[in-house]
């Protein structure tokens, strides 16, 4: 949490920087079934940890989490787990302190674990098994191919739905960097704490020009519409007004490009700004002055 004149901004989780980080705390598993531990179990796990977990099994399949011990330091280190490949899909949930977390189930054949701890009081960690049940994709309309006599379907993916209360967080759109799907209806609904906002600062866009497009509201809803964007230019830094931002994202059955990736933060006020007011600065045992509107503010201390 950083402190400036009269906002606060959370830049989310700390990155990993100490010499405590253990090295490969990024872990991947294609198995249909294994088991998941913090680092260093039953042992305490070390301090500052930044560790992940991907699972990806066959298509057509789901994962379904199960905890065998939880004990992470109350408040302070947190579990994490995102419906998807990457801590930009949906949370599922997130736990901390000593209480068992339910059972947890993948919507598609991804499922992405985070754990992160602050740099104090270590806990035993946790343990955790996964299975993988098969299931069935959505469908599109069938559609027959001459050259073969089996019927195909076009694949829709079941998770396009995202709620992400993080106070920071990356956003892309469906299998990026690679092609987007055809006919898509994905959303992202940003909801961060009462008094905050939201910045979105995109790094690269890449949707078919008039026919693909994202759409961003000024809201948890649709129905106060910021701006609609479409082909490869890249999105300006948008600030929402309130505590939400909506993102959705369509497209048609055609062409289909890599999409968008962008990031989010949250901006905290204690008080409300005024339209416009003078910034402090110190330099050499000596302040200075500028003036300056709300917006410059924001725009000068996202970038």
């Amino acid at each position: 949490m950083h402190k400036v004149s009269l906002v606060s901004v959370s830049a989310g989780l700390v990155p990993v920087s100490t010499d405590d980080v253990p090295t490969g705390c990024a872990f991947v598993f294609q198995d249909r079934t294994g088991q998941i531990e913090s680092p260093g179990y039953p042992l305490w796990y070390l301090n500052n940890v930044n560790c992940s977990w991907t699972i990806a099994v066959d298509e057509g399949c789901v994962i379904q989490l199960t905890f065998d011990s939880f004990a992470l330091e109350e408040e302070y280190d947190w579990l994490r787990v995102y419906d998807g490949m990457e801590n930009s899909a949906a949370l599922l949930g997130k736990w901390t302190g000593t209480e068992l977390p339910p059972v947890v189930s993948s919507t598609s054949n991804y499922l992405h674990i985070n754990m992160t701890s602050d740099r104090f009081i270590g806990s035993p960690g946790f343990s955790a098994s996964f299975t993988t049940d098969p299931t069935s994709y959505g469908t599109g309309p069938a559609d027959h191919s001459e050259s073969s006599d089996d019927l195909w379907t076009e694949a829709t993916p079941l998770s396009c739905n995202h709620i992400l209360q993080d106070l920071s967080a990356n956003i892309s759109s469906p299998n990026f960097p690679l092609s987007y799907d055809n006919n898509m209806n994905c959303s992202w609904n940003i909801s961060v704490l009462d008094g905050c906002m939201v910045g979105l600062n995109f790094t690269h866009f890449d949707l078919q020009f008039g026919k693909d497009n994202l759409t961003v509201y000024d809201g948890h809803d649709r129905n106060f519409q910021h701006n609609i964007f479409t082909g490869r230019r890249l999105p300006r830094p948008i600030w929402s007004t309130t505590n939400h931002l909506f993102l959705e994202m369509n497209t048609d059955s055609t062409v289909a490009r890599s999409g968008f990736f962008a990031t989010y933060t949250t901006i905290c006020v204690d008080e409300e700004l005024p339209e416009s007011f003078i910034v402090l600065h110190r330099l050499a045992n000596r302040m200075y002055g500028a003036f300056t509107s709300a917006r410059s503010f924001l725009d000068h201390f996202y970038r």
